[in-house]
């Protein structure tokens, strides 16, 4: 277990963090392992917080000082980059909360998993019962079956802080977007791309309701679901256009259509070959309409979560490459499942809603792990 750092972000610290350090420490030394290296990243605490920091670093602990806050996200960042330059890029880091709510027992057992499953990102994951605060038992449903739904994996505690982060994963670490909570979520989902997941049980503490926990229920939610909430209004812009420009061209091709009806036998038989296959007026106006819509409503999505939703710096030419293949992918979906259904329903403006919401989620997905992905 000589590759491994231990790292806590802290923010406004109590006596319990120089007591958390020596107890680290021994706890890998009763299990025959050498003393780890802790790292503590001092988050912008003021000046009457100092000597909680210099109790920790005579326990053994290297202390890194922001001076002012910049968030658990930036702690953990410079903590990356210190670990990088003074180990080397072959040592991973373990991430551990300050306020004693990660034991000694289960970093060890963090840390011994990671000797195991060397490539896996491995998480503390704590079982919620009788006693968890219900702030942070409904927080973290949320944001598991966020992952879920986003992801396509399964992830049981998204929130937890007590993380195992391999050799493999620093450099993403080091360049994940956000400073702050959102940090850790965003980090978790571009880590599920590239890495498999090992959940090892913790135990669950709580103290005194998890009141000193600096997470603010309302700010930091935004913030986490930042990049999924840029999406849906950059995706919302888009679905606007679409709608609007389907509408037109509908009224348009409809009104045109009227004389051809009745030259060619009437909406209730077939009235023209479509790529070779014979159908329906109705069909036809509806397919026509959808894809020019598409089209449309394809090049506004395209820049908005380019420049807006994910904030890709990668090259243009190629993301709009595969955008393309997407794009041409989702609006012969759009367009199929919108004519069949609504050739049922009779109602094409409604269906076409209910069908591209659907696809909505299948769309960010597929965005975020391969057209905006990032290399």
């Amino acid at each position: 277990m000589g590759h491994q750092v231990i790292v806590i972000p802290s923010l406004k610290p109590d006596a319990r963090l120089a007591g958390l350090v020596t107890d680290i420490r021994e706890e890998f030394v009763r299990s025959g392992a050498d003393a780890p290296e802790v790292v503590i990243v001092n988050d912008g605490s003021d000046a009457s917080y100092d000597h909680f920091f210099e109790d920790a670093a005579a326990n053994g602990a290297t202390v890194l000082t922001h001076e002012v806050n910049r968030g658990k996200g930036a702690a953990l960042k410079t903590a990356v980059r210190y670990i990088r330059e003074h180990y080397g890029t072959e040592y991973g880091m373990i991430t551990a909360d300050a306020d004693g709510q990660h034991l000694p027992k289960d970093i060890l057992r963090v840390a011994l998993d990671m000797e195991a499953h060397p490539e896996a990102l491995v998480m503390g994951s704590r079982e919620f019962g009788e006693g968890t605060p219900w702030k942070s038992l409904f927080g973290n449903r949320c944001t598991s079956f966020f992952f879920r739904i986003t992801t396509g994996r399964s992830c049981r505690d998204t929130q937890t802080g007590l993380r195992g982060i391999p050799a493999s994963l620093m450099q993403l670490a080091a360049e994940v977007e956000g400073d702050r909570y959102e940090y850790e979520m965003n980090f978790l989902m571009d880590a599920a791309l590239v890495a498999p997941f090992h959940t090892t049980t913790i135990e669950t503490v709580y103290f005194d309701d998890n009141k000193g926990s600096h997470f603010h229920p309302v700010r930091d939610a935004v913030r986490v679901y930042g990049r999924f909430l840029r999406f849906l209004l950059a995706s919302t812009g888009g679905f606007l256009v679409d709608i609007l420009m389907f509408m037109l061209f509908l009224r348009l091709f409809t009104a045109s259509g009227v004389a051809a009806e009745g030259a060619i036998g009437g909406s209730d038989g077939p009235t023209a070959l479509l790529f070779g296959m014979s159908l329906k007026w109705e069909s036809i106006v509806i397919i026509l309409s959808t894809v020019l819509a598409r089209i449309c409503s394809g090049i506004v999505n395209f820049l908005l979560n380019k420049h807006y939703a994910f904030r890709s710096k990668q090259k243009a030419a190629g993301e709009a490459g595969r955008y393309l293949v997407l794009f041409i992918g989702l609006m012969a979906a759009s367009a199929l499942f919108t004519s069949a259904i609504s050739s049922i329903t009779h109602l094409p403006t409604p269906t076409k809603i209910v069908v591209d919401v659907v696809l909505f989620l299948a769309s960010y997905r597929i965005q975020r792990a391969w057209v905006f992905r990032k290399t």
